[in-house]
């Protein structure tokens, strides 16, 4: 009976087509990742219901971080059945764990798939950034928004999404092992989209973040770029008076009542340290709305004290964990010279999402969960045996 079913199996879905059914919906993925909702569930849905056939028929290949994952996702899933507000924990498994589940399927494409493949994916969420940072650029320009913003997300989660891309994009361009003279001139118009993007979204920590990133390049790599990043900025500076403004709120390090919520954060983590309150809870948790500026904010503007909030220390020690890890494989690739620039590229791009997490949602973002998941599978390292399609 089972060997009839996988019979009929391999006879409606073909190896080859189902894989490149398959790539087909995480390109798309990666071109919609910050500009449609609507296509990034659909693409979702399909690749998590394809992807088992795929399996089914010819094993599933063992992936980089498959423990580590699994060992999140099981954590979390613990804190959302020990939630003292189970109701709104719950939402958990339609929002998060959906996206979280996406890295098996996409390390398993990755694993069918040559290098190619990899470069298309990583080109098509530069597009998908450069799409969206003209579209927020546009609105910012025509008095439509104050701060910039993509068609389906808001301007942090865009600016963490575009300083992703830029840091990537910045390692391709810079690279020692030069590409074509036209794959530069891309990537530097595709830099420059993103860096005018970044700006436009007054995210003061994706500023910090871009100004390492060109004193890291002007040192190492250029220093016309380290020069004339300096003249730039200063002009933008003292001629734009709401970037100005920004600059200054910057250097008195003023908050934006991140202080009151983190203050209130830590007195809670004491009730419930272990497993926390659960998943989704910041609205049932934090009570001090009276002393804030901004009455409709809705979490806690820093992930690592989510976590501790929402799993407890328990799943704070399994999320370092993770990011220890992902930290140290990747290193170790770029060491090793594991396909070149891109590693690194991606690595950057790691390190400033872990930094966005500080001041705002970016790790537990849905958005920003594709990306980070997109990029991670990428870094998936097929045996020197394996045949591709």
């Amino acid at each position: 009976m089972i060997t009839e079913i996988k019979k009929s199996f391999t006879q409606i879905f073909h190896k080859e087509r189902l894989v490149a059914s398959l790539q087909f919906m995480i390109i798309l993925l990666a071109l919609f990742s910050i500009l449609s909702m609507f296509v990034v569930q659909l693409c979702v849905v399909c690749i998590l219901f394809l992807t088992p056939l795929l399996i089914f028929k010819y094993g599933y290949k063992r992936s980089e971080y498959d423990v580590i994952v699994f060992a999140f996702i099981f954590f979390r899933m613990i804190s959302v059945f020990l939630s003292e507000y189970p109701d709104n924990s719950y939402v958990w498994f339609t929002k998060e764990l959906p996206i979280l589940l996406l890295y098996y399927p996409l390390s398993q494409i990755i694993l069918h798939s040559g290098n190619h493949y990899r470069r298309i994916l990583i080109d098509s969420l530069l597009i998908s950034g450069i799409l969206a940072s003209l579209y927020g650029i546009g609105a910012v320009v025509m008095g439509i928004v104050e701060r910039a913003q993509s068609t389906t997300s808001g301007y942090y989660t865009l600016g963490t999404f575009l300083t992703t891309l830029l840091a990537l994009c910045m390692v391709l361009l810079f690279n020692k092992a030069k590409t074509t003279e036209g794959l530069n001139r891309y990537y530097l118009i595709g830099a420059l989209v993103l860096l005018v993007g970044i700006i436009a979204t007054y995210n003061r920590i994706h500023w910090v973040i871009v100004v390492f990133l060109i004193i890291y390049f002007g040192i190492t790599r250029y220093r016309v770029l380290l020069y004339g990043a300096v003249i730039v900025g200063a002009v933008i500076i003292l001629t734009v008076p709401s970037i100005q403004e920004r600059v200054l709120q910057l250097l008195h390090l003023k908050m934006s009542d991140r202080d009151i919520l983190w203050k209130s954060g830590i007195t809670k983590v004491i009730e419930h340290p272990f497993f926390g309150y659960g998943p989704y809870t910041f609205l049932n948790v934090f009570t001090d709305y009276d002393v804030l500026g901004d009455k409709k904010v809705g979490g806690w503007h820093n992930d690592y004290l989510r976590i501790i909030i929402e799993s407890g220390f328990v799943g704070l020690v399994v999320l370092l964990s993770m990011i220890f890890t992902i930290i140290k494989r990747l290193y170790k690739k770029i060491s090793a010279h594991v396909y070149d620039s891109y590693i690194k590229g991606i690595f950057f791009g790691f390190i400033t999402i872990l930094i966005s997490s500080f001041t705002g949602s970016a790790l537990f973002d849905i958005l920003i969960n594709v990306q980070w998941i997109l990029l991670l599978s990428i870094t998936e390292e097929r045996p020197v045996t394996e045949n591709v399609i």
